[in-house]
């Protein structure tokens, strides 16, 4: 089971600056169940693809 835990906005705007993202995009699909966070460095070149990543790494934000 993997455990939740929520944050404060100002801590997410936080960890936001912190790590210098562009744009987060918060998602979830009611459907599939899924939940997903996307953090977008840079858009300077344009659309690109990435892999996302999955699995149970630790997070490397402090909450």
């Amino acid at each position: 089971m993997i455990e939740t835990q929520l944050m404060a906005p100002e801590a997410i705007f936080g960890q936001i600056a912190e790590h210098q993202h562009e744009q987060v995009v918060f998602c979830h699909d009611h459907e599939t169940g899924l939940k997903a966070i996307i953090g977008i460095h840079n858009t300077v070149l344009g659309p690109a693809l990435g892999a996302p990543a999955c699995g149970t790494t630790p997070p490397t934000w402090k909450p």
